[in-house]
């Protein structure tokens, strides 16, 4: 096992050397303290918990008890999916209950409200020093890019504050296309937020509904993010194979990925008892997993020693 393992590591680090190396930050990557930003499965609970808030609040007593009746049969679902007493059917169920209830919210809540929730939830509230060391030590890494699902802003300020300037931050498909044919043949870098941004809450992706349309209806989306996983090795970090937003990316890139050859194979961080409860899933997607606790410290040790030595960006 730790052979595998550090075989897994000599190649990461040269990956890293060679800049073919591409980190995919989840919502799970600890940044600030006592806060965790919600992913797909996570944020109707947050946005019905802020609504609880309020005086009065938006939705109504039974509004409120039938979409966490829905949010109780997708964990009962998940488990079941997890425990391997599901079937790919069953993982599909609980996502189109969790999607009922995400758009059930997006339309139910007044808009101006809508967005000040998302405000609440994703924009931080605090500015402790060492709270975004795992997000520097990713820039320590000096990959070509950086990709994430998350909404937050915590990698473009870890960048600000290492570096004293704004982070070249992108997260619409036009930009993203045009600087990932510039960093192909060239230095630069840029952090590719792929489901959008917090300071644009009305363009953020927040259900499968939204993702198919991203997809589909924005000419090469799908393949640009082929073609990053196509040509480079790339490092999933915080997220859970349960994560839809994960799973439904994945899933619309896969077609492209059935030839990547092995010089760039991906690989996903994962506590053991997830990786091998989600082995046939793993395999499907052609993903290496790295066993990983979930802990800060751990994770910043992993990074580290796959950092390439005395690297720093200008």
């Amino acid at each position: 096992m730790q052979s595998s393992l550090d075989n897994v590591l000599e190649k990461l680090s040269a990956a890293a050397k060679q800049k073919a190396l591409v980190p995919f930050v989840g919502h799970r990557v600890p940044c600030e303290p006592g806060a965790a930003y919600p992913g797909w499965l996570e944020l109707p609970q947050r946005l019905l918990a802020l609504d609880a808030e309020e005086i009065p609040p938006y939705l109504s007593a039974p509004e409120r008890r039938r979409m966490e009746g829905f949010l109780e049969q997708v964990q009962e679902l998940l488990e079941k999916y997890k425990e391997k007493d599901g079937t790919e059917e069953i993982y599909a169920k609980a996502i189109r209950n969790l999607l009922v209830v995400t758009e059930a919210l997006r339309y139910r809540l007044p808009h101006d409200v809508y967005r000040h929730f998302l405000e609440e939830i994703y924009k931080p509230k605090t500015h402790e020093k060492n709270s975004k060391e795992i997000q520097k030590a990713l820039l320590e890494l000096k990959a070509p890019l950086i990709l994430t699902t998350n909404y937050d802003q915590s990698l473009e300020d870890a960048y600000a504050e290492k570096f004293r300037r704004a982070a070249p931050v992108y997260y619409r498909v036009d930009a993203m296309q045009r600087t990932y044919a510039e960093i192909r043949q060239s230095e630069r870098f840029g952090i590719f937020k792929l489901h959008g941004s917090i300071t644009e809450p009305t363009g953020m992706i927040l259900t499968e509904i939204d993702y198919r349309k991203l997809a589909y209806g924005q000419f090469g989306y799908t393949a640009m993010v082929a073609n990053i996983f196509i040509n480079h090795s790339v490092l999933l970090l915080g997220f859970s194979m349960l994560d839809p937003e994960l799973r439904v990316l994945l899933d619309t890139i896969k077609p492209y990925l059935k030839d990547k050859f092995n010089e760039t194979p991906d690989y996903i961080l994962l506590p053991q008892e997830e990786a091998k409860s989600m082995e046939a899933v793993l395999n499907d997607h052609g993903m290496g997993v790295i066993p990983h606790d979930g802990g800060k410290k751990e994770m910043l040790d992993f990074i580290k020693s796959i950092t390439p030595p005395a690297v720093t960006r200008e």
